[in-house]
């Protein structure tokens, strides 16, 4: 786990967290001790009184292969969404990051409460045509003002480079 910049290693932690989730995977708390070392990381960074701080879920979409219900990963992904927005003193964002599989209907369910909850849905797909010099793929934004009821699109292609990435507009 990365706390703060720093790599903390603790194989109790660990067993605990694959303990619960082995138990009853359908419970909706079984993700409950994965939370509170979360919790427990957020505090410590909110102790040094940062400006703020982002909650990255890299790949969420593996606690479904593990075994965890979709009502368990709601459930956390409320939790954690409450931890960034109110709980901590300090102003956190929360970011999930996930990998669709179109083969699996409860990854899809997942996606799909993923993306009607955010406010922000970022979408990378490669080319479907294959290969291109010019172009890697397409990323999708949506901008969703949940006050106002609107959203706003914008479609471009990416170029992956070896110093980053370059955005051009679609059509060209």
């Amino acid at each position: 786990m990365l706390e703060a910049g720093n790599i903390f290693d603790d194989s109790e932690i660990k067993t605990e967290l694959f303990t619960s989730l082995n138990k009853n995977p359908l419970d909706s708390n079984c993700l409950k001790p994965l939370f509170e070392c979360i919790k427990n990381a957020v505090e410590k960074v909110s102790a040094r009184k940062p400006d703020g701080f982002v909650l990255f879920i890299d790949e969420i979409s593996l606690l479904v292969n593990l075994g965890a219900s979709l009502p368990a990963i709601s459930s956390f992904v409320q939790q954690c969404y409450t931890l960034c927005a109110k709980l901590s003193n300090i102003p956190g964002n929360l970011l999930i990051g996930s990998i669709i599989d179109e083969c699996d209907s409860e990854n899809e369910r997942l996606i799909n409460y993923l993306t009607y909850i955010a406010d922000i849905n970022i979408k990378l797909e490669g080319l479907k045509t294959g290969y291109s010099k010019e172009t890697d793929g397409k990323i999708s934004i949506e901008v969703k003002n949940k006050s106002k009821c609107i959203s706003s699109h914008q479609k471009q292609l990416f170029k992956v480079t070896d110093k980053g990435t370059k955005l051009l507009p679609l059509g060209i």
